[in-house]
């Protein structure tokens, strides 16, 4: 490991690179809800007049800090929008999200090395900069990069603090575990790791010295956690109802339309198909690397490894039986994961050598080019803009044109496009398949001219909702089996892909598609079909029949 300190600075280099790649993806547009739901709250916030986001879905913490740094952009361009625009202030978050996600590459190699060795520090943080949840994620504003980092420091400072009890580490621990609280009330569970430090601590100190020490995290914790979330506490009726909302939709108890997906998915096993789409190989090994860590921590006695364990051990059964199994759930998860695949990776080598070193290999190759791949996402056009920019310059203004409730309506027009008029209505499919829903849904396919199908949010489950919903389902049937009147006339799709090879993730969890690279059909009612003219390829309209004008 002679030049590791060299290899470390090239692998946070080049991890940075990939994270800070076109963080205005979406052309100030804000295409992810969490974003928007977010930089709402943001317009909201005046220093120090009205300081309550009237949001609680996350904490105040990201809240206030975009709020901040648009202050401090606002004095210098002049430019308001990074305070009220949406799409601006979900830049401002991005930003945020890239360098914390930068930094936490450092974060993995220190904390591997010292939990492990230092080879398997460089080895985890090679696979961090390179791992395609991890590139993603730092191209939202959203709280999921902040987790990261704050679970990376606080792993350090409680192994830090297992070594050597003091003061100054407790305090350290309370300050990032309260910012953690700050970001998201569920990180509260972060604690279990400076806890379990804490509490090994029983056979080597003084009982009293273990209060005290108690008492000072919780009391730092609690402090920092409502300076930077107050209204968690001083608007505690709407943090209560927004928590059983959240909780509702999470267990199911509150069905919404874009937890649909979920329905007949087996508890555990979805979440761990939805990490291999997130992480590649890299899910599977880890997950095997955990499993074995745990043995040989209750057969070793190991405290270390305790500390490392207990968060991902009891999160993952936590929250691998909820009924919603959105892909954010699983990235607390995923930097224990690395660690542990680049444990097991590691012992391999060692026992098996030359095989070992193949099987590394192409692990780390895998990865390396899975990264890329989703990388390239975000060196292409966004699919909304590409799918409105034709839309524009092929379908005539004021023509009739349906889009889907829930879902984001098209064409959208980026700041100085010119903006072309159209006829825009809703189908209402996610509504109860009633005579009435029928009737209406009729009657407007026969007074439309196109219909824009913008993600595969809903046409990806409502067709096996048969069920559910009979009408809606068949519906949708026809429509891509060319039954209907409505024929389809462009695809638009960005999926990652790498020299000529393309990672078509249409059957992972849906949010790992449909934010920032989704696929877009265009419809057209009796276009006179002419067939394939065109290939299927990113961002290129797949053209199945003649657009009349």
């Amino acid at each position: 490991m002679k030049h590791a300190k060299f290899f470390l600075l090239i692998i946070v280099l080049l991890g940075a690179i990939l994270r800070f790649t076109n963080l205005n993806w979406d052309s100030y547009l804000a295409f992810h809800p969490d974003e928007r739901n977010i930089s709402w709250a943001v317009t909201r916030i005046r220093f120090f007049s009205q300081m309550n986001p009237q949001f609680f879905a996350y904490g105040g913490l990201p809240i206030y800090l975009y709020r901040a740094l648009g202050e401090i952009i606002v004095s210098t361009t002049r430019d308001t929008n990074w305070l009220f625009d949406w799409g601006h202030i979900a830049v401002i978050g991005r930003y945020v999200s890239a360098i914390l996600s930068s930094i936490s590459i450092l974060l993995m190699y220190v904390v591997a090395q010292r939990f492990f060795t230092p080879p398997v520090g460089l080895l985890a943080a090679y696979f961090l900069a390179f791992s395609p949840w991890a590139i993603r994620e730092a191209h939202f504003a959203t709280t999921e990069t902040l987790l990261v980092f704050f679970l990376l420091l606080l792993l350090l400072l409680a192994h830090k603090f297992f070594l050597k009890p003091s003061v100054k580490l407790t305090l350290a621990q309370g300050i990032v575990l309260g910012l953690a609280i700050g970001a998201k009330t569920t990180s509260v569970l972060f604690a279990l790791i400076p806890l379990v430090a804490l509490s090994s601590q029983f056979t080597k100190r003084k009982r009293q010295h273990i209060i005290f020490y108690s008492l000072l995290l919780l009391a730092i914790t609690a402090g920092v956690a409502f300076l930077f979330s107050p209204y968690t506490i001083l608007d505690w009726q709407h943090f209560k109802e927004s928590m059983d909302y959240e909780s509702g939709v999470a267990l199911g108890r509150f069905p919404v339309p874009y937890t649909l997906q979920f329905l007949h998915t087996i508890p555990y096993l979805y979440q761990l198909q939805t990490m291999v789409w997130q992480s590649g190989p890299i899910a599977i090994i880890g997950l095997i690397g955990l499993v074995l860590m745990t043995f040989s921590a209750f057969k070793r006695k190991n405290r270390t490894l305790v500390i490392f364990l207990i968060f991902p051990l009891v999160y993952f059964l936590w929250q691998g039986n909820w009924f919603a199994k959105f892909a954010r759930y699983n990235v607390p998860l995923l930097p224990f994961l690395t660690i542990a695949a680049t444990w097991i990776l590691m012992e391999i080598h060692k026992k098996f050598r030359l095989s070992g070193l193949a099987c590394l290999a192409s692990v780390a190759s895998i990865t390396f080019l899975w990264g890329l791949a989703n990388w390239t996402i975000y060196l292409r056009p966004q699919t909304r803009i590409a799918a409105s920019q034709w839309m524009t310059n092929n379908i005539p203004s004021n023509s009739v044109i349906y889009t889907e409730h829930w879902n984001d309506g098209l064409p959208v027009f980026p700041p100085g496009d010119a903006v072309v008029s159209y006829q825009r209505d809703l189908l209402n499919v996610y509504d109860t398949d009633t005579e009435d829903k029928k009737k209406t849904i009729t009657k407007q396919l026969a007074k439309g001219d196109f219909i824009i199908l913008s993600t595969r949010r809903i046409w990806g489950t409502m067709p096996k909702l048969t069920d559910r919903y009979p009408f809606t389902s068949e519906l949708y049937k026809k429509l891509f089996n060319g039954e209907s009147d409505y024929k389809e006339v462009a695809t638009f799709t960005s999926y990652p892909s790498l020299f000529g090879i393309t990672i078509k993730d249409d059957a992972a969890e849906e949010s790992i598609q449909v934010f920032d690279h989704p696929t877009v059909r265009i419809f057209q009612k009796n276009a006179p079909c002419m067939g394939d003219s065109l290939p299927a390829q990113q961002t290129i309209p797949h053209k199945k029949c003649v657009v009349k004008s």
